[in-house]
């Protein structure tokens, strides 16, 4: 029971004379998307919304609510002060809803087809951020600006190829070029005559049975739509979760731009139609104009990923139809020699429209890479898209799907189809997206090293054509093996020069030690990979199914004609004199991956688990976290912790570590499992080895599988070739044909398990699955990949920041009870990544007076030890002015054991700290800045801003909830509720006066 005192009474007793309020409390959420209820700790019938809607809301206490909290006593949970008007900001719908149209049945299998499909937008995401985590330019412009701006786009650009690839391996590989075979003409029993029966894969159902009887032409143009609407689909479930903001703000607006006098409300600016000047020098990017404003990346790109993805299924129709009747191109191996040469020249003469649409798809794939590389430039730390390149793209995508539909029309009226090729395109192409994808991101660990794309390019090319080169062309001579060795000490070269770029003193504040970028784009990656090799395996095992079960039978809606007893001896015949292989198979990649995913997850397994596990099992005590205050009072009443803080050791901020207590003994229990999730970065850097080891062994590796359907009638040494590297073949012994469908089933259950715990609690809420990841990697603008989820933060930065102003310049003026405007102040309360907003909205502020009279007071916030390491440029020490932040060990007791014995100087200098926020918060005439942070050792994502050792700004909080009716140790939440957010409070507000000097140590 809240503890209430009675309404109309003081805290003296005395009644209540009239408050002036002077002060807005706006408390925002963290990652946990707390109710507002929550966050403002009220019942829910006791608050009420007083602006926003169903994305961002603006909550408060209810007139009696508020009037009844501010007459409780200082020391009390829920006390307002006289002078303070209360609340909550929530914005979590934001980042976790997303919306669409539709009613009954068909509405709820949309919107649960769109939250299983943020799960495959999830590699997108991790592309965004590992642009960001590159070393950002400073007052440049152009697309060369930033090292590896461009690559990181092309690397987003083949994440899309990789997932048209994998659908049009279903679709077109198994489906089109295996699951209907040619029909067959057999002699009907009982002295019938002939009859043409079509038959199809046993397990599909029956009406896709039926396209068995449509022409193979028609029939694969059908299924080659599939891919492209595929990508078409991930474009519009990103943008079920777009936000848009056209409210009414204040005159200081996202884009930053000046406006008409201050407390003028005005609509949002509209978009910039020039390009937007990049961030000046010393200036943080954050605070750029325009910077979270809309940009015209998303509309451009998309395009040209649209463009791409057209153009590859355009150039995959031409292999196939051209060359189907040429047995020596059914491989890239094949490719390359005299045979394939002469019979392509003979069938691209019978269809010189096909081929020549397949040779325009080429140029057209190329250029849409030179445009992602060259005209995609409206980034926030680049520059603006201008009219003229909106326009190339859109030409670039017209002219893509012109050519794609005239390769369908041109499959589907073809009079006499070539013998399928088997798709060998499809074979060759996830091994060389595989190939490029793995290049760039190794190279990408050493971009914030200095490693320089003069570097760097030269030697990723000589060794992909010395090693690729000497594994397609297979030849013995002497110049072919310096080809190869060439190539070795080229990708040597570059091995060693990202290992030196890794191993650089400055990159000790840095995430990863600099390789965040690499990290990131090894993880997207592996995720587009793990999607693809479930849905191409998984839709293979299920086609061929399990046990003796005929794989392949007598097509639904075929030979109707004859009695139903003579079906299926009809089948048996047709699929007797079929020449048909027993099962399907899967481009080889796929299996490859698969087992390369279980031999990494057991070496992970090994040499990550035993660490952590002695790490959190540990018995040595954590320490407390420095200066906590606690509650002065002992007759506290009887909604307070009595038994809270009583040792002597407690009375001083510190909990009796090592104590016998039942209680000390569950908070260093607390502060061990803190510590553990605390090594969340070493342990994601491990999981980005095993990815490249996983991708690595797929190039590498060979696994066996039953031949394909155009395999099997193929010459062998197009079979032997397989996809046309030299790989190592694993001997039966060591690998049964099985293992492989293990190692993927295996790899299936943890995805579908994984699945189902993130679709936990979503359906019937609209929520999307994972929301904590959304949440993190929705914080930035898309500036890599199109198709990745919408950055929240580009409405909720100007919609608190509007919400400031509107405080700040008397726009809500109340000569009842609201303070005359040059007399208001705010404090911004932020939890968690609430307080990575709160940051981004007080560096996108210009500093102006009314700055002076802004707070800022965080808790349970990862803006150092996270965000600081990770985007060093937008969040870390030349933003903030604070030390950065070393990284956290995987194998100590306390993991901030070193980063507490020997910080790291903070790298902020004139002029550039002269706009860090920690200058911008101290003002004119002030000492200390404005700004407390409150953190705890049993909070897991709670983190010192400044330094583990004592300073101005970090402060304590108690470990043990005094506002509970039992004991209970807090974690990562209930920071309002602790004494020590009051006295932040107070704190904040004191140093918010003119001219305070320097508070004395406690």
């Amino acid at each position: 029971m809240r503890n209430r005192c009675r309404p109309g009474r003081g805290r003296t007793g005395e009644p209540d004379r009239p408050a002036t309020i002077s002060v807005l409390e706006l408390r925002v959420h963290g990652i946990g998307n707390t109710p507002p209820a929550v966050l403002l700790d009220l019942p829910p019938a006791e608050i009420i919304q007083s602006r926003g809607d169903a994305l961002g809301s603006f909550w408060g206490p209810t007139d009696s609510a508020a009037e009844r909290d501010r007459a409780l006593p200082t020391e009390d949970v829920h006390a307002i002060r006289p002078d303070t008007r209360r609340e909550a900001y929530s914005w979590g719908a934001m980042a976790r809803l997303s919306t669409v149209p539709g009613w009954g049945l068909i509405g709820a299998l949309a919107r649960g087809l769109v939250r299983v499909g943020w799960t495959v937008l999830i590699p997108f995401g991790l592309a965004n951020v590992a642009y960001w985590t590159r070393r950002l330019p400073s007052g440049s412009a152009g697309w060369r600006a930033g090292n590896g701006a461009a690559s990181v786009r092309v690397f987003s650009l083949l994440l899309t190829l990789l997932f048209t690839t994998s659908t049009a391996s279903v679709t077109l590989g198994l489906l089109a070029g295996q699951c209907f075979p040619a029909a067959q003409t057999v002699t009907a029993p009982a002295g019938g005559g002939e009859v043409d029966v079509a038959l199809a894969c046993a397990r599909l159902p029956g009406f896709a049975q039926t396209l068995a009887g449509w022409d193979p032409g028609a029939r694969t143009s059908l299924l080659a739509l599939v891919p492209l609407l595929a990508v078409v689909a991930l474009w519009l479930i990103s943008l079920t979760g777009q936000v848009r903001y056209e409210e009414r703000m204040s005159a200081a607006r996202a884009d930053g731009s000046a406006g008409p006098a201050q407390g003028v409300a005005v609509p949002l600016a509209p978009r910039p139609a020039e390009p937007v000047p990049g961030p000046s020098p010393g200036v943080p990017i954050l605070a750029t104009p325009g910077f979270w404003g809309h940009r015209l990346l998303t509309v451009t790109t998309g395009r040209l990923h649209l463009a791409a993805a057209a153009s590859m299924l355009t150039a995959v129709l031409a292999w196939d139809g051209v060359l189907g009747a040429v047995p020596a191109c059914r491989s890239l191996t094949g490719a390359l020699t005299i045979a394939c040469t002469d019979g392509a020249i003979a069938a691209a003469g019978e269809r010189p429209l096909l081929a020549g649409l397949g040779a325009a798809a080429a140029v057209l794939l190329a250029w849409a890479v030179a445009r992602v590389c060259i005209g995609s430039e409206a980034s926030p730390d680049v520059g603006g898209a201008g009219r003229g390149r909106r326009l190339q793209s859109g030409w670039l995508l017209l002219a893509s799907l012109a050519a794609f539909t005239g390769a369908l029309v041109s499959t589907w009226r073809a009079e006499a189809p070539q013998p399928s090729a088997g798709y060998a395109g499809l074979e060759a192409i996830p091994v060389l997206l595989v190939a490029a994808l793995l290049g760039i991101a190794v190279v990408a660990l050493g971009w914030r090293g200095g490693l320089r794309a003069r570097l760097w390019v030269p030697l990723l090319a000589l060794g992909t054509v010395g090693c690729g080169g000497f594994a397609l062309l297979r030849v013995a001579a002497d110049w072919a093996v310096f080809l190869l060795g060439a190539g070795v000490v080229a990708l040597i070269a570059l091995l060693a020069l990202v290992l030196r770029a890794l191993r650089r003193p400055s990159g000790a504040g840095e995430g990863w030690s600099g390789g965040g970028p690499g990290v990131l784009l090894l993880l997207a990656g592996g995720a587009a990979m793990i999607f693809s090799t479930l849905v191409v395996l998984g839709t293979e095992a299920f086609l061929n199914g399990a046990g003796p079960q005929v794989r392949f039978a007598v097509a639904a809606g075929s030979a109707l004609t004859l009695p139903t007893a003579e079906v299926a001896t009809v089948g048996a015949l047709a699929l007797a004199q079929a020449d048909w292989p027993a099962a399907l198979a899967a481009p080889q990649a796929y299996a490859e991956f698969g087992l390369a995913t279980l031999l990494t997850l057991a070496v992970l397994v090994v040499a990550v688990i035993p660490p952590a596990l002695r790490a959190l099992l540990g018995t040595r005590p954590l320490p407390r976290a420095p200066r906590v205050w606690v509650d002065p009072s002992r007759g506290a009443p009887a909604t307070h912790d009595r038994g809270n803080e009583r040792s002597s050791g407690q009375r001083n901020g510190s909990s009796r570590d090592g104590g016998g207590s039942a209680a000390d003994s569950q908070i260093q229990r607390s502060r061990q499992v803190a510590a553990a999730i605390q090594r969340a970065e070493p342990v994601v850097g491990w999981v980005a080895v095993g990815t490249a080891l996983a991708l690595a062994l797929t190039l590498l590796t060979r696994v066996p599988r039953p031949l394909a359907a155009w395999e099997s009638t193929g010459d062998a040494g197009a079979v032997e070739s397989g996809t046309g590297f030299v790989a190592i073949p694993l001997p039966p012994w060591a690998l049964p044909e099985d293992v492989t469908t293990w190692a993927v089933g295996a790899v299936g259950a943890a995805a579908v398990a994984l699945l189902g715990a993130m679709l936990a609690g979503a359906v019937g809420t609209g929520a999307r699955p994972l929301g904590i990841l959304w949440d993190m990697i929705c914080f930035l603008p898309r500036a890599a990949h199109p198709f990745g989820p919408p950055c929240y933060a580009e409405r909720v930065v100007p919609e608190l920041r509007g919400r400031i102003d509107a405080w700040l310049g008397g726009t809500e003026y109340d000569a009842r009870s609201l303070a005359a405007p040059a007399e208001r102040r705010v404090v911004l309360s932020a939890h968690s990544l609430g307080a990575v907003l709160a940051v981004a909205v007080l560096l996108a502020r210009p500093r102006d007076p009314a700055t002076a009279r802004i707070g800022l007071l965080t808790y349970g916030t990862q803006v150092r030890g996270f965000f600081g390491r990770y985007f060093p440029e937008l969040l870390g020490s030349v933003a903030t002015g604070n030390p950065p932040c070393r990284a956290p060990s995987y194998l100590a007791a306390d993991p901030w054991q070193r980063d507490r014995a020997e910080p790291i100087p903070p790298v902020g200098r004139p002029p550039t700290g002269e706009h860090t926020l920690t200058a911008l918060l101290t003002g004119t005439g002030r000492d200390e800045p404005a700004w407390v942070n409150l953190w705890r050792r049993t909070d897991p994502l709670g983190l010192p801003v400044h330094s583990y050792r004592d300073n101005e700004i970090d402060r304590g909080a108690e470990e043990r909830d005094r506002g509970g009716y039992l004991f209970g140790v807090m974690a990562h939440s209930g920071y309002p509720r602790a004494f020590a957010y009051h006295r932040a409070l107070a704190e904040v507000l004191g140093r918010l006066s003119p001219h305070r000097s320097r508070s004395p140590r406690r």
